[in-house]
Parts: C-alpha cells; sequence; structure tokens
C-alpha cells in the first residue's frame, strides 16, 4: 500500500481521472489516529463519494466538498490522501506521476 497526499481539488479530479471507470480509496486522517474511509469516482463531472462510516453517498461538486463534506477542509490542511493498495511502500513516490 502507498498514501499520496492530495494537495487540491485539481490534483483529486487528475487522479480520479487516471483510474477512469474504477473508484479509488482515500483517507481523512483525523486526530488521535482516527481516519474517516472515502471510495470516490468522478462521474459527470461530479464527485461521487462513498463514505465507510455509515455507508452514505454524495455527489457533489467541486463547491460542495467544502460546504457538503469535509473533504475540502481535509485537502487544505494536507490530511486527505489517496490509497494505491497495489504500490508497496508508504512515500509519496507517485507525486512525480501525478503532481499538483
Amino acid at each position: 500500500m502507498q498514501l499520496l497526499k492530495i494537495r487540491s481539488v485539481a490534483h483529486l479530479r487528475r487522479v480520479l481521472e487516471r483510474l477512469g471507470d474504477e473508484r479509488g480509496d482515500f483517507y481523512i486522517f483525523l486526530k488521535g489516529g482516527l481516519r474517516s474511509g472515502k471510495n470516490m469516482a468522478i462521474q459527470e463531472g461530479k464527485f461521487c463519494i462513498n463514505n465507510e462510516i455509515d455507508d452514505s453517498h454524495q455527489d457533489l461538486t467541486e463547491d460542495g466538498l467544502f460546504t457538503d463534506s469535509n473533504i475540502g477542509e481535509a485537502i487544505t490542511k494536507g490530511a486527505f490522501f489517496y490509497v494505491d493498495w497495489e504500490k508497496g511502500g508508504d512515500t509519496n513516490d507517485e507525486e512525480r506521476i501525478l503532481p499538483d
């Protein structure tokens, strides 16, 4: 598993577009070592989000990431990460492939 820090909404969009039809796993790292899991895709310009904690679903615009979820704030605070289950290590080596 490798974690890639999402540095902006544009960066998030590029990661999701690179995944194509597949959904991606993301974590928001919270205080106290807790994390909030998100499974996401981009469809018709909207961010389609499944929230693992309560199995809820949201279809949000870019603005909605900041107003109707905690994803925008997590990106701003450097606490939102893409989880690449197939890559080894725990570094941000993939940033060379998907820079901001």
